[in-house]
């Protein structure tokens, strides 16, 4: 699985984080870690309408309003969150700097699924654990030898990678989820490494 594939934040994801950073705030700037950084930018973008090209003064404003209502708490000012909505992605300006559009260019490193149901491989389902997005796959085996044989394998590609898994070992079956603790969500590596646990369980 090639490195640039995008990370995913589902609706509840988003929607918790969100709510998170305006009640707890977070450090000058922009928040550290990127799914919370690109919930937010998300969430400023929703002030600039997909059909209309506000100038630079009016984004300016309306990002100074925002900060004043809805986030009061944060320690940021409407430069630094204009100038991030652009270097991520989320609004494009013209030639000349002068009208700002909303864009789509963030879709190459994060995506906001439709829907209640983002995608995930397939055989594999994401669910969202303390307001991170994880893969989860239950592997039924023949009995608790087995389920541990598998977790063992798994295990042993998680130390190759330098990239590690939740493991719940029952009788019968193995519980995996991937997700990266740095991101606050799902990445490339995690999508990877679902894609070789299947592999070592078709193989067991």
């Amino acid at each position: 699985m090639a490195e640039s594939t995008p990370l995913v934040i589902d609706r509840p994801t988003a929607d918790s984080r969100l709510a998170a950073i305006l009640r707890n705030g977070f450090g000058a700037g922009l928040p550290r870690k990127r799914v919370d950084r690109y919930v937010l930018l998300r969430a400023l973008a929703q002030l600039v309408a997909e059909d209309e090209a506000p100038g630079e003064r009016e984004v300016t404003a309306r990002l100074k309003a925002w900060l004043a209502a809805e986030g009061a708490r944060l320690s940021t000012d409407a430069v630094t969150l204009r100038r991030a909505l652009v270097d991520e992605g989320f609004l494009d300006r013209d030639g000349r700097g002068t009208a700002y559009h909303r864009s789509r260019r963030f879709e190459r490193t994060v995506v906001f699924p439709a829907g209640d149901s983002p995608a995930a491989p397939p055989g594999w389902a994401i669910e969202t654990v303390d307001g991170m997005p994880q893969l989860v796959r239950v592997f039924r085996r023949k009995d608790f030898a087995a389920a541990l044989a598998l977790a063992q394998k798994v295990g042993a590609a998680a130390d190759a990678a330098d990239h590690h898994p939740s493991l719940l070992v029952e009788w019968g079956r193995l519980t995996v989820r991937w997700w990266t603790h740095d991101l606050g969500g799902i990445g490339p590596k995690d999508v990877t490494m679902a894609g070789r646990t299947d592999r070592l369980a078709a193989e067991a």
